[in-house]
This record gives structure tokens, C-alpha cells and sequence, in this order.
């Protein structure tokens, strides 16, 4: 069986760290290997790491710059034919490597998987679940680039192949969504991606996270898209959406903005959008619908309303379509 590398980049979480080795030891796939890379840690992070009897663990100190940094010099040090990642407030669920890493080895012609995650709060407790291929049956760049690009680091395996064929690591100057530019950036490469359609890892929420960095990867993610389509080199038929798909994205970001109370950059989000793609009202509703799923059902009529108040006058006409989709999920 070929060794899988699991890269945990760190910095200041010791408790959650261990949380996430300990997920990993109760993996079943018995050629595994752990790289720490501790991004500055000012806690005693070192000193729990070196109390831990497991052989399997490579732990690398460097200087702080960030998670990106901290995840290519994993990627540099990893002997694994198979690589995943692991974000440190992250838990591999039992079975994840084993299903990943198989779903790869019967299928020589996918280069990347990924899976489905729970989100869960401080304590571990779930609050939601996401199961992408529900929305998105075949991730394609096209189809993740129309419906949303849904990936978390710690969700997917890749091969070592792929990333060395490409020179392909992390952006060290992104700070928010340089793990949907990483995605992003393999699959613009040619390289093919397949669900394996489980939920297999919990993905920390954190609650008290300020606003400005809740919406911090909207805004980047509009820049990485228009970054992939300047590069050029994409399908036909990805060009031939990019009005449509730079517009989704700063839906994506009204959207956002609005839930956390941000109404100028919601508005000015929705105009942008509407002036690089007008839509159809009724696309639009959908869109709306969608992103109020997860909701109280005696919220999203307000959170509707919230939204269609912020919206271009054209597209305003479609509310109460949004508000019988609404209620009908």
C-alpha cells in the first residue's frame, strides 16, 4: 500500500493540535506518515509534540508565515505518493484516509478526491453538515467554478504526481481562500477531481471570528478567479462563462456580506455583479434560496427580504419566487 503524507500546518493551537493527531491515529490505512509544521508557535506546542510516543510523526519548526508557507514546506518534505492535509482545529473522521486513498487507487485517472464535512463548534459538537456532490455531481472546473467551489484543505487527498507535474504549491501571499486557489489552480492544469461522496472530516467553526475575516475569502476569491482567467489556457467552455462566474462569486459575496450585517459591501457586491452578468430574476431567486437552506424556517423570509432590499431594482421582481422556494426546501 502506497504511504499517505497527512500535512498539519500550526500556529498557537495545542489543544485542538492534538485533537487532530489523535483523529489521525484512529486512521485504519497503515502506511501513514505526520508532518507537523509549527508556523512560530509561541504556546508549548513543542513540548506536547515532543511528550507524544508516535513514531509516525515529523515535526518541523520554522519562523511565522503563515499557513500556506507552513503547508508547502510539508509538501517539500513529504515522502507520501498520496498527500492530505489536516488544517490543526480539524479532525479526520474513522475511515477518511482509507476511503480517500483507495478511491484514488481504483481510479488511476483521478489525480484529486474530495468528501463531504460536518461542521462542528469548539467543543466538537456538530452544527451542520455539507455534502457537495449534491449540488455539484461532477466536479469539474466548470462545474465547481458555476456552483460553487466546495472544498475545505483538510476534505481532500491528491497525489504527490500531480503537484510535482505542475509545480503547483499554496500562495503564500493569500491569506483567506488559498485553499480554493490551490483547487482551483490543479484542476485549470488539466488535473481530474472525483467525490468520494462521504463525510469524512469535521471542520472547525469558529463563532467569534470577526466579521472582516468571515468575508476575507469572498473578496479574495473574486481576485483569484479573474487571476485564473488573465493566465488564460482554460476549456472553451469556461471562457465562455467567465462574465457569469466572476458575477456569481460577488453574489457569493453579497450574500455573505449581508448575513453579517455589512449592507454597503452587500449592495455594492450586487451591482457588480448585476452590471458583469444580468441574470434572470428567476436565477437569481434560486441563488437566494439555495444560500438560505441551512436556516430556521422562520428566518429566511427576513433574511429574503434583507437580501432583495440590496439588490438591483430588476432583480428585486422575483422575491416572492425566492420566497416559494423557501418554503418549499
Amino acid at each position: 500500500m502506497p504511504l499517505v503524507s497527512v500535512i498539519i500546518p500550526t500556529y498557537n493551537r495545542r489543544e485542538f493540535l492534538l485533537e487532530a493527531i489523535e483523529s489521525l491515529r484512529r486512521q485504519d490505512w497503515p502506511e501513514l506518515e505526520i508532518i507537523v509544521i509549527d508556523d512560530g508557535s509561541t504556546d508549548d506546542t513543542p513540548a506536547a509534540l515532543a511528550a507524544l510516543d508516535e513514531p509516525r510523526l515529523r515535526y518541523q519548526r520554522q519562523t511565522n508565515a503563515g499557513r500556506s508557507a507552513a503547508r508547502n514546506r510539508g509538501l517539500d518534505l513529504a515522502e507520501g505518493e498520496l498527500i492530505c492535509f489536516l488544517d490543526d482545529d480539524d479532525l479526520f473522521l474513522p475511515g477518511k484516509v482509507t476511503a480517500q486513498a483507495q478511491a484514488l487507487l481504483d481510479n488511476p485517472e483521478v489525480d484529486i478526491v474530495g468528501s463531504g464535512w460536518r461542521g462542528v463548534d469548539h467543543r466538537g459538537e456538530s452544527v451542520d453538515v455539507a455534502c457537495p456532490w449534491v449540488y455539484c455531481e461532477e466536479p469539474t472546473l466548470l462545474n465547481l467554478l458555476q456552483k460553487g467551489c466546495a472544498s475545505t484543505p483538510s476534505s481532500i487527498t491528491v497525489r504527490r504526481d500531480a503537484l510535482h507535474r505542475h509545480n503547483l504549491y499554496f500562495d503564500p501571499l493569500l491569506h483567506y481562500a488559498e485553499d480554493t486557489d490551490f483547487l482551483l489552480r490543479l484542476l485549470a492544469r488539466g488535473c481530474r477531481m472525483a467525490w468520494v461522496p462521504s463525510v469524512l472530516t469535521a471542520y472547525r467553526k469558529h463563532v467569534d471570528r470577526p466579521a472582516r475575516v468571515e468575508v476575507a475569502p469572498f473578496f479574495n476569491l473574486y481576485k483569484i478567479l479573474q487571476r485564473i482567467f488573465a493566465a488564460g489556457g482554460l476549456p472553451a467552455e469556461v471562457e465562455a462563462q467567465r462574465e457569469a462566474i466572476l458575477a456569481r462569486a460577488q453574489i457569493g459575496l453579497a450574500i455573505t456580506a449581508c448575513m453579517l450585517g455589512m449592507e454597503p459591501v452587500a449592495r455594492k457586491a450586487f451591482h457588480t455583479a448585476q452590471r458583469l452578468k444580468d441574470f434572470d430574476a428567476s436565477d437569481v431567486a434560486k441563488m437566494i434560496a439555495r444560500s438560505a437552506s441551512s436556516l430556521h424556517e422562520a428566518e429566511r423570509i427576513a433574511y429574503c427580504d434583507k437580501l432583495y432590499s440590496l439588490m438591483p431594482e430588476a432583480w428585486r421582481q422575483a422575491r416572492d419566487d425566492a420566497v416559494t422556494q423557501l418554503r418549499k426546501s
